[in-house]
């Protein structure tokens, strides 16, 4: 009942707001549909894939957003569901939902509610791993950011819990954020979550990263990341390559924590077929991290893939060896995205 009431406050402000500047824009839709099929398992068996939201969840997922903006104002929900609907409790569950509002000429903005896609102050690889957390990691709160100058903006998000707690406790948790982006030249981001992260043994994390755009076809990023309770120290680099036709990407992490290391990496190779609308890749991994990027050990990830109009059908073969090299199995896969607009 709370989260619905908070829902239904969303959105009344944002229709009065909308109402309010006359003309809004339409609603706009857009759903984003992923699921990866293993076909033939080498010890005979067939199951689905992982959902790419992370453990517990398996199956199938999709989201299904929905946008709705005038001059200033903005408001945006995005519903989820997976295969077997652990994730929230629920096989259909609300991501997040909130409005937003342009102050002062568009020198600031303001978001609240279950806040997620504003003020994404990190970078990614091309798998989307990030390399730190949001700061806004669709949890309720009040997000706040400022642009003082021509591409720079400095973000703070106040998460604010549904339960009662101490307004000391809540204010020192609040996460930050900045980016500054030099127009064909580089960003560089920085962000600093003083909230505990639950999935991360309640660490803090501070966090700092470059990105140089695509420059004769070359980008690179490159990220630092501290995690105090897990005592991580995290190092991230993404690179890629491409010309007509043809793409090389390749990624990696190396993590130094108490106890030991972890490190992996990713390299992908694609290219188009000529007068086809299919691409040959090929993917290999090598790490010692398992999760739910990375293998322990070697995995090699041959596919043909049939593009069209922002979606996808994917057919391949995914083998994994141990750091012994032994061989420990192969599966047959069909995956496939959808996505629009």
């Amino acid at each position: 009942m709370k989260k619905a009431a908070v829902f239904a406050l969303l959105a009344g402000l944002a229709l009065f707001a909308v109402v309010s500047q006359g003309v809004a824009s339409a609603p706009r839709l857009s759903m984003w549909n992923r699921g990866l099929f293993n076909l033939y398992s080498s010890d005979g068996t067939t199951s689905v894939g992982p959902s790419w939201m992370g453990p517990p969840t398996s199956g199938p997922f999709n989201d299904l957003g929905l946008d709705w903006s005038a001059k200033d104002v903005s408001w945006t929900m995005t519903a989820m569901w997976d295969g077997d609907g652990s994730k929230g409790g629920f096989p259909i569950y609300l991501w997040d939902y909130a409005g937003s509002y342009s102050l002062f000429d568009g020198r600031a903005r303001v978001t609240a509610g279950k806040v997620w896609s504003g003020g994404d102050y990190r970078l990614q690889n091309f798998d989307t791993t990030g390399f730190s957390t949001r700061i806004a990691n669709a949890e309720t709160g009040v997000l706040l950011q400022v642009y003082p100058i021509k591409g720079l903006s400095l973000g703070g998000f106040l998460p604010v819990p549904v339960a009662n707690q101490n307004v000391t406790t809540t204010w020192a948790q609040t996460n930050l954020g900045i980016a500054y982006a030099i127009p064909s030249v580089a960003t560089f981001v920085a962000s600093c979550r003083l909230e505990p992260n639950p999935a991360l043994s309640n660490s803090h994390e501070y966090a700092v990263g470059a990105s140089i755009p695509s420059l004769d076809g070359v980008a690179l990023s490159v990220g630092f990341t501290y995690r105090d309770t897990l005592d991580q120290y995290c190092y991230f680099a993404d690179s890629s390559y491409g010309i007509a036709g043809f793409a090389l990407h390749l990624y990696g992490d190396f993590v130094s924590q108490t106890g030991g290391s972890l490190y992996g990496a990713k390299f992908n190779a694609e290219r188009s077929i000529p007068a086809t609308p299919f691409v040959g890749g090929l993917s290999i991994l090598y790490g010692n991290e398992i999760t739910l990027w990375y293998f322990n050990g070697f995995e090699i990830n041959p596919y043909l893939r049939y593009d069209f109009g922002g979606s996808s059908v994917q057919l391949g073969f995914d083998g994994k060896a141990g750091m012994d090299m032994a061989w420990s199995g192969y599966q047959i896969q069909l995956s496939y995205t959808i996505s629009f607009p």
